[in-house]
């Protein structure tokens, strides 16, 4: 275990265990500020409980924040850090990278990481946030096949587990401080040039889909779809089931 005060990692105490059923399990029981990282997990998951390759290589690690009370933040707090890594990963290189609406790290078509968010007590939230690095989901799930990427394919092969945390709690510790001193609003214009162009979509509200162009975020998180009508139409992020791009 290294503690907070210790470098690389300022602010942050880090628990690393070789492997976890999931790493947001484990951290669920922690303070704030406190990450767990984990060099495998066997039952990783994603959003709506959906199943996530986890195999040694990649970098999965949960972190514990506290978050900011007039926030819902289990709604923003994906976005909060998806804007967080982009950042530390345009930094060490890794482009041209782009945000899925609401968890998705992406490279042109394709995944490069995901992020789970998840409220445990109602002055924390757990977020989980897995990026693949030297790993190839596609070898371990063949469902998965040409859907995803990696940092060594994208040339970052060189790229340490500990660089590559260290630059990503480093993002996150300030991006967190603007969310909770000034609110999500003061972060919304860093998100409109990592969303990349309109795309076309088809998002599963209860029942019901609509299909569009994703325009972005409203100040609360909530995407933003231009319908067939050209009508804008903002959906409640929560009820939303699964955001495709088509």
């Amino acid at each position: 275990m290294n503690t907070g005060a210790a470098s690389p990692f300022p602010g942050w105490t880090i628990i690393d265990v070789d492997h976890a059923s999931s790493t947001n399990d484990l951290a669920a029981r922690e303070a704030p500020w406190t990450v767990v990282r984990a060099r495998r997990q066997s039952a990783g998951r994603g959003r709506q409980n959906r199943a996530w390759v986890s195999s040694e290589g990649g970098l999965w690690l949960s972190a514990v924040l506290p978050s900011p009370p007039p926030e819902p933040a289990a709604a923003t707090a994906p976005l909060v850090v998806g804007l967080a890594a982009a950042r530390a990963l345009d930094g060490l290189g890794a482009r041209p990278l782009r945000l899925r609406w609401p968890n998705d790290l992406m490279v042109d078509d394709k995944k490069l990481g995901g992020i789970l968010a998840e409220r445990p007590a109602p002055d924390r939230v757990v977020v989980g946030l897995g990026i693949n690095v030297l790993n190839d989901p596609e070898r371990d799930d063949a469902s998965l096949v040409g859907q995803t990427t990696s940092l060594a394919r994208l040339g970052l092969a060189g790229l340490s587990l500990g660089d590559l945390s260290a630059a990503i709690l480093d993002a996150l510790y300030r991006t967190h401080a603007v969310w909770v001193g000034r609110g999500f609003l003061a972060l919304l214009p860093d998100f409109e040039a990592l969303w990349g162009p309109p795309r076309p979509v088809c998002v599963t509200v209860d029942q019901t889909t609509v299909s569009g162009r994703f325009l972005g975020i409203d100040a609360v998180g909530n995407p933003r779809i231009e319908t067939a009508s050209g009508a804008v139409q903002v959906i409640y992020g929560p009820r939303v089931w699964q955001l495709i791009e088509t």
